[in-house]
């Protein structure tokens, strides 16, 4: 309830015999407590209550809508800032916006990002940083995915990724041991050039042949529409020792790249060589 500018809080502490009211609310520098069950003071109240109002709480859209806002008046501001900031509260907030981001950044060379973790207990924040100035230089770090591989042995694993990787046209630029992993590790260095494994990758290979086909003779038109170069994406591949499942060996193989900002091709790649290895199991 309010009362005289001030919201009061008021809550029955303890049985029939020992209630007591306490106020949530500070006046004139006064601090309120805790009545204890038989009237004497407790610890104070907590001084971290919210005191924001309803209109700094919500948003139309939720947090995606109004950092995606942020992001639409920094592509206005552009370097006049030099790196823009936000938190957020929700796991799958940070995929959505990264997205946006990587999105925005295909038509602008300049825009870099990344993402962060705040932890503090049970409690866990998100953060979001972005800059159009060249001279901020933003932490870059690592990401990696596992693929199991069951049924085979390490040499097995490894030769039946370099056929997969071969028949993508991802360049195997170096092929040789692991030398952080003991025994006989192995490790595959790799230089990807096109998201070979995307379905419409494929689909316009195969629509192109069409074309020059029926269109052997014709004068060859520039297409109207500009699709975004992919940027050469370097990933290595690591054959852990064999871990006995059961009666059957299995390996894990685990593709990593240098900047996490590349996470989601990395994704696709791997859930499409997943999708290969079930049906080939």
């Amino acid at each position: 309830e309010e009362m005289g500018g001030r919201f009061v809080e008021r809550r029955e502490e303890g049985g029939a015999e020992g209630r007591g009211e306490w106020e949530n609310g500070v006046e004139a520098g006064e601090t309120r407590h805790r009545e204890g069950p038989g009237g004497g003071r407790k610890r104070p109240l907590p001084r971290s209550a919210t005191v924001a109002a309803e209109n700094e709480l919500a948003t139309e859209g939720g947090e995606v809508a109004f950092v995606g806002r942020l992001i639409d008046e920094s592509t206005r501001l552009r370097s006049a800032v030099k790196f823009y900031t936000t938190m957020l509260g929700k796991k799958s907030s940070v995929a959505a916006l990264l997205g946006r981001l990587a999105r925005e950044a295909e038509g602008e060379e300049r825009l870099r990002f990344t993402s962060g973790e705040l932890r503090q207990g049970r409690t866990q924040r998100w953060l979001l940083i972005w800059t159009f100035c060249e001279e901020v230089k933003l932490p870059v770090r690592p990401a990696s995915l596992d693929l199991v591989v069951r049924d085979r042995t390490r040499d097995g694993a490894m030769q039946w990724i370099r056929d997969l990787l071969s028949a993508l046209r991802i360049d195997i630029v170096a092929d040789g041991e692991d030398e952080e992993e003991e025994g006989e590790g192995r490790r595959l260095e790799c230089r990807v050039t096109a998201p070979t494994w995307l379905r419409k990758a494929r689909k316009r290979r195969r629509r192109g042949k069409k074309e020059v086909e029926v269109h052997s003779n014709a004068v060859p038109v520039t297409p109207s529409v500009t699709v975004t170069p992919f940027t050469p994406l370097s990933l290595t591949v690591t054959a852990r020792a064999p871990v006995t499942v059961t009666s059957s060996p299995s390996v894990t193989l685990v593709f990593g790249i240098e900047d996490d900002s590349r996470k989601r091709d990395l994704s696709q790649l791997v859930v499409h060589l997943a999708n290969k290895l079930l049906v080939a199991q």
